[in-house]
């Protein structure tokens, strides 16, 4: 396992006072687990291996 950041953002509509719009853009940090999926088993079509993908697990994501 190797431990990662992920970070998400977070678009919001906030209105002012005047009435007019605004988008706020607002970056999250959560901390994740980086995890290796090694696939090698070979693709039907090409006979080409698949190769490596990447999945991250977020912990402690809560109530924001």
């Amino acid at each position: 396992m190797i431990f990662s950041q992920v970070t998400l953002q977070v678009e919001t509509t906030v209105k002012k006072k005047n009435g007019a719009e605004a988008n706020v853009i607002k970056p999250i940090v959560l901390p994740a687990v980086k995890q290796r999926i090694n696939q090698s088993r070979l693709d039907e079509f090409s006979m080409i291996g698949l190769g490596k993908n990447v999945r991250y697990e977020l912990n402690g994501i809560g109530e924001m």
